[in-house]
């Protein structure tokens, strides 16, 4: 039995017990988070003899993956508006953040379930996760209109894969992460304004600042995507 998979769930599961030791600094639900789409991306790729265990795990880790989103999502927004917005906007947002927290300290029964269901799935990681992640790419990249949180999502999946082959290529993981923190921007800018919305923070000139530089960020990126895909379409004519 290929133990890929279960290296990767108890590597999310110690980052779940740091958070839970250091009272989930940023930093911690940053790193918990990525721990849990490394071992997601794995296991949508994995070759499963048990269907049952293969399914339920896939579900606890996406619940896993959701209880952190808004948490980062708000450490992202008031490291960078934190000193520019209303001081009441963001005490609202960190009792928010308060609230939240508490509810990652319940689930560590969940993390218990998957490390008992991956030792007992039999099976191994795709030899073709590569190609069809490449194929995602260049279907994301084609759309009429290009989905760019889909589009970082399927990026960061070909990382994890090179980074996890005997000889890496330096050159394009360094070219993924780029292209992971451009996509990034862009998916900020949206978190941002729903920030702004819920804060009720959106008419600031702050608020358009984001604005202007979502659109910028987004022009930036589809003049340089041409690129990027010609690059990757040489790994996989």
């Amino acid at each position: 039995m290929d133990k890929t998979l279960i290296r990767l769930i108890e590597k999310a599961q110690k980052k779940y017990e740091q958070g839970l030791q250091r009272g989930w600094l940023p930093d911690d639900v940053h790193d918990y988070r990525v721990a849990i789409r490394k071992a997601r991306a794995t296991l949508k790729f994995w070759h499963s003899e048990s269907s049952a265990l293969h399914k339920r795990i896939g579900m606890r880790l996406r619940i896993l993956q959701r209880q952190t989103a808004l948490v980062r999502e708000w450490d992202v927004f008031v490291e960078r508006f934190g000193e520019v917005i209303d001081e009441k906007a963001v005490e609202k947002g960190r009792f928010g953040r308060f609230l939240l927290i508490q509810d990652l300290k319940q689930v560590g029964i969940f993390w218990e379930e998957c490390h008992a269901d991956a030792l007992k799935m039999k099976g191994e990681p795709s030899n073709q996760r590569e190609g069809k992640l490449l194929q995602r790419i260049f279907r994301e990249s084609e759309a009429e209109y290009v989905d760019w949180h889909r589009l970082r999502i399927q990026i960061k999946g070909y990382r994890y894969t090179l980074e996890g082959k005997a000889k890496v290529d330096q050159e394009l993981v360094a070219l993924l992460i780029e292209w992971q923190d451009r996509l990034g921007l862009i998916q900020d800018g949206y978190t941002n304004r729903k920030w702004f919305e819920w804060l009720e923070e959106g008419e600031t000139m702050v608020h358009d600042a984001n604005e202007e530089l979502l659109a910028s960020n987004m022009k930036d990126a589809e003049k340089r995507l041409p690129n990027l895909i010609e690059i990757l379409q040489r790994q996989h004519p």
